[in-house]
C-alpha cells in the first residue's frame, strides 16, 4: 500500500492506471470490468469516500486554491486517526492518501 500512497503524493490530477491500482488493492477479489465502469477514484469524490473503513469519518476541504486540497479520516471509538494528507491537486486525491495512510 505504501507505493501506492508515493504514487498518489507525485499525482499531479486524476489519474486512470492509479485508480484501477487503488481498486485492485482495496478490493481484489472483485473483477476488472466492475472497477472500469466506476469513477476513478483519484477524480471523484463520491468514489474516494468508499475508500473510507467502514466507521471512520473523513473530513475534506478544498482549501484556497489549485493543489491546496486537504483531507483527514478518523474514528472517534476509540479515538484514532487512520491519515491525512494535504496540499493535493484534487479532494479526491487528498481522501485517497488519508483513507490509505
Amino acid at each position: 500500500m505504501q507505493d501506492l500512497i508515493e504514487r498518489l503524493e507525485k499525482a499531479i490530477a486524476p489519474d486512470h492506471d492509479l485508480s484501477a491500482a487503488i481498486f485492485k488493492a482495496v478490493w481484489p477479489d472483485r473483477r476488472r470490468r466492475y472497477a472500469e465502469n466506476l469513477d476513478h477514484v483519484t477524480g471523484s469524490l463520491d468514489a474516494a469516500l468508499t475508500l473510507v473503513p467502514e466507521g471512520f469519518q473523513a473530513y475534506v476541504d478544498t482549501g484556497l486554491g489549485a493543489g491546496q486540497a486537504h483531507a483527514c479520516v478518523w474514528t472517534d471509538h476509540p479515538h484514532r486517526i487512520q491519515g491525512g494528507a494535504r496540499q493535493q491537486p484534487t479532494p479526491a486525491i487528498a481522501l485517497c492518501i488519508a483513507a490509505h495512510q
